[in-house]
């Protein structure tokens, strides 16, 4: 079987989230996550806009009342997907980190997207699991829970290590009363305290993670698996709606329209309960932050093409695949202000049987 090149679309889209899952969590922090989640699906609003009415011709090549009889009411719902999955990436990054986030989301992805495509459910083609498929499924499986056991390994701070005595230096002025060796010397009260202070802060270890709890660790362990869920119930919903007004661009439109609603809600009781500062989050936020809107628009848009010439594993384990890589390299070198946690053997190792998996799940599929 020839390799299907599409699969260079979900890579990037896959690649992508983890920048969106970032700089989603660092707007949060400034924002709240429901803001932020509201936020990308405003922004990814605008090239959905633009494409359905360059695509469609103002709108005037698709049949809307024949779309709207023959979709199913669950295909609506893939509108509902798309925030659910970003608002749980936003709020678990921050707690569980990037890698363990994406480990379990992609568990979770790549099962019931074999198990929806084995049954035909939600509108997908039918396609029964062959012996290659579920190796590679199970290599997928068996690497991404490697990765995940792996020890977290924090990054050296070396200017902690660095000696105190190194840092202090000092400074002879000559002068007529510094000529006299028996003269007092006086230090500016303002000088000592700056050099108090510098000296401490020297000495003080880099800052630790936050801790939390049991229950709320496995809180957002399940909210990641979930939202992995959605994100092949939001293919196949998108896919079923794409096909019953034949027109990818409106459906990935209307999806968009229909997340808003979602959105609103949830940022309605979150700006009750703290209102935001919109002046701080604006100073506070970098311009590349505004950007994860697009993404959303990618995703929506390749679920509601690529269902129909890919199949749904293959398409879900070339995702989650430069998901999984992606969120190990932003880790390893702390990329758009994560918590940095180096990559080990053991995460080295899980990497090289998730692509061995999916190159299994993709030619023998």
């Amino acid at each position: 079987m020839p390799i299907d090149w599409t699969l260079a679309i979900p890579i990037i889209v896959g690649a992508s989230i983890t920048f969106q899952g970032a700089t989603g969590s660092l707007m949060g922090k400034l924002g709240g996550n429901a803001f932020s989640t509201f936020t990308i699906f405003a922004v990814g609003l605008i090239p959905g806009i633009i494409t359905y009415l360059v695509d469609t011709r103002g709108g005037s090549t698709v049949n809307y009342s024949a779309g709207f009889q023959s979709a199913p009411w669950f295909s609506y719902l893939g509108g509902f997907m798309g925030p659910f999955a970003v608002f749980s990436i936003v709020a678990s990054i921050p707690k569980i980190g990037a890698s363990l986030m994406f480990t379990v989301m992609v568990c979770a992805q790549l099962a019931s997207a074999v198990l929806f495509a084995t049954f035909g459910w939600i509108g997908l083609p039918k396609h029964a699991p062959t012996t290659g498929g579920i190796v590679g499924l199970c290599m997928i499986i068996v690497s991404v829970i490697i990765i995940g056991s792996s020890k977290p390994t924090a990054a050296v701070d070396v200017t902690a290590a660095v000696d105190v005595d190194s840092q202090v230096h000092t400074v002879i002025v000559e002068s007529p009363a510094a000529k006299d060796v028996n003269s007092p010397q006086t230090i500016s009260p303002k000088l000592q305290e700056e050099s108090d202070s510098a000296e401490r802060g020297s000495l003080n270890p880099p800052p630790l993670p936050t801790s939390i709890g049991f229950a709320e660790y496995t809180f957002y362990l399940v909210l990641a698996a979930f939202a992995g869920a959605s994100g092949s119930l939001q293919a196949g919903m998108n896919s079923t709606l794409t096909l019953s007004f034949n027109s990818p661009s409106f459906s990935t439109f209307l999806v968009s329209v229909i997340g808003q609603v979602p959105c609103l809600i949830a940022y309605a009781f979150e700006y009750r309960k703290t209102p935001t500062d919109f002046k701080a989050v604006w100073r506070g936020t970098p311009w590349w932050c505004w950007t994860g809107g697009f993404i959303s628009y990618g995703i929506v848009m390749m679920f509601a093409y690529l269902p129909q010439h890919l199949d749904i594993s293959v398409l879900q384990a070339a995702l989650v695949t430069a998901q999984v890589l992606s969120a190990m390299v932003a880790d390893h070198y702390g990329l758009w202000r994560l918590q940095v946690n180096r990559i080990t053997v053991t995460k080295a190792a899980g990497t090289v049987l998730l692509v061995a998996g999916v190159v299994v799940l993709s030619v023998l599929n």
